[in-house]
């Protein structure tokens, strides 16, 4: 399958982080039963959750993606010490970007934290994250939040975002592991 979306964008960023993602996914990752230990763990939602395809996290609701890439239906919370720097860092009134928000998840903290007089403006270049990211941001009534469905780079123009086949957080504008092999330039 060639998967390619074409965006207006910036080339390849100066700097790419990798963020640790839950256990079952990198267990999971390149192994021939990779489709079943997935499949399995979207099987095990927990009492938490509002729906197959919702959970109530943090005072939260959010409408997940198919894989449940961020694993919020696991009721543990994602990327804490992330989360615990923004609250150290984000005070009210501030307005700040959430670039690549994928759905909602840090957009949601940070309205939180901005309060009504902040403003959070949250960039998602892949479709299908951006249409949860949107509900998700009117499920929530986050009504200081901007949304954007573009790419941010280093020039204006064209790019092509590849997508990863495992995990809806981790599309990239450049080649990476994470993206299947057969995305197209």
């Amino acid at each position: 399958m060639k998967i390619k979306q074409e965006l207006f964008t910036a080339t390849e960023p100066i700097t790419a982080q990798q963020y640790p993602v839950p256990a079952i996914w990198n267990a999971g990752f390149n192994h021939p039963l990779a489709d079943t230990v997935l499949r399995s763990k979207l099987s095990q939602i927990p009492e938490v959750c509002l729906s197959p395809a919702t959970v109530s996290l943090h005072g939260f609701t959010f409408q997940l993606d198919e894989l449940d890439s961020l694993g919020l239906a696991s009721a543990t919370t994602f990327e804490p010490d992330t989360l615990s720097a923004m609250e150290q860092l984000v005070k009210p009134g501030f307005r700040v970007l959430d670039v690549g928000a994928n759905i909602g998840f840090f957009t949601a903290h940070l309205s939180r934290l901005v309060g009504d007089n902040g403003q959070v403006l949250a960039i998602e270049p892949n479709q299908q994250n951006f249409q949860l990211l949107r509900e998700n941001v009117r499920a929530n009534q986050l009504d200081n939040v901007v949304l954007h469905n573009l790419a941010v780079g280093e020039k204006a123009g064209k790019a092509t975002l590849y997508l990863s086949d495992w995990n809806g957080g981790m599309h990239r504008l450049y080649e990476s592991v994470c993206c299947t092999p057969e995305c197209e330039t």
